[in-house]
């Protein structure tokens, strides 16, 4: 072999390496990009594309006022928090989305700019949840809804409303309306630890037999006297007629169900969101943190009952052990949601106030 055709076959073998390498490199970086960045189908483009036209309308003709919660029908929009103006609580769908057909009116529902679908198609159903989007809280057994949002510093709210449509509105004690207790200004209830509280009048609603139970917080401290109290619906200090939903100075989460005590063994941090869902029924209670199953627990403990006030943040009487912290959402149900259901309220939270 000569020496022209010893370098030819040599480029050829560099060349076929380099193309070999370059294929490599090339797999490589679409692998990391699918990996974080999911691709999407055309089907799943054509829905994607419908929203962004939705959602631009919607900022162009709202004029950027902040609209955190809208509920779409064919008629009108339900908001639940908007800028403070009365004036601006209802109007047709057209009038903010000129595009939006009725019955996309209907099957829709807008959280923090991000339209979520709640009709029957279970395909468009799936669509939100491939675009990134996360289906609405569960309501199906829900007789408590308190959003944080809802609760204003001025003018100052006298009820924190509930949204369940059950009437368990919270009424506000002590609070002095200021971002440290009252509205936060970003979408929370600030408790100030020293004696803010809020009492839900008793309600037959509200002593089911299966309930689950959760709370959206985020504590400054524990270091209130032996306990801090989150949830509480009890006759005394010294008869369990009802439950007790609490966290010790150690931080450690407590449930109290008429007279038996369930240490769950969780302790709950400070200085960060977290979200507790606890559930129970006449098999088990589990806790939540995060839409995770952490805890549970095989013995039953007996149905609830009794007559008491329901307080949030504070105990009864006595020593009132008050909670020193923040509050976004509160929910409470008439049965024990599933894990997939605790996971799908999580996403909703995850969604709503950007965790």
């Amino acid at each position: 072999m000569n020496n022209k055709s010893r370098i030819e076959g040599i480029s050829l073998i560099v060349l076929v390496v380099t193309i070999i390498v370059v294929i490599i490199l090339a797999g490589a970086v679409i692998l990391t990009i699918s990996n974080n960045n999911t691709i999407l189908n055309a089907q799943q483009v054509a829905y994607k594309t419908s929203i962004d036209s939705y959602n631009e309308q919607l900022k162009l003709n709202i004029s950027n006022k902040y609209a955190e919660d809208f509920r779409f029908n064919s008629n009108e929009i339900n908001v639940g928090t908007w800028d403070g103006n009365a004036a601006n609580i209802s109007g047709t769908v057209k009038e903010y989305i000129p595009n939006m057909t009725a019955t996309d009116g209907a099957n829709h529902i807008i959280k923090q700019g991000k339209l979520v679908y709640i009709g029957i198609d279970i395909t468009k159903r799936q669509l939100s949840k491939d675009i990134g989007l996360s289906d609405i809280y569960i309501k199906d057994g829900l007789v408590l809804w308190l959003e944080g949002a809802d609760f204003e510093n001025s003018p100052q709210t006298a009820s924190w409303i509930d949204r369940s449509g059950n009437g368990n509105n919270a009424i506000a004690n002590n609070f002095n309306y200021t971002t440290n207790s009252g509205s936060d200004g970003n979408g929370a209830v600030a408790f100030d630890g020293v004696n803010d509280n809020m009492k839900i009048l008793h309600n037959t609603s509200l002593i089911p037999t299966d309930t689950t139970m959760s709370i959206l917080l985020y504590a400054n401290n524990w270091s209130s006297p032996t306990a801090n109290n989150l949830i509480i619906k009890r006759t005394d200090m010294s008869v369990n007629t009802s439950y007790f939903f609490f966290v010790y100075t150690t931080g450690a989460l407590t449930l109290d169900w008429l007279t038996l005590r369930w240490d769950t063994g969780y302790v709950v941090p400070t200085s960060k969101w977290v979200s507790l869902s606890i559930t129970r029924d006449n098999n088990k209670r589990k806790l939540y943190v995060n839409g995770i199953l952490v805890s549970e627990t095989a013995a039953p403990s007996p149905d609830s009952g009794g007559t008491a006030d329901l307080y949030i943040g504070a105990d009864t009487n006595g020593n009132r052990y008050y909670y020193n912290g923040k509050m976004k959402s509160i929910a409470m149900y008439n049965r024990a949601l599933t894990s997939d259901e605790i996971m799908s309220n999580y996403s909703a939270d995850k969604l709503r106030f950007n965790l």
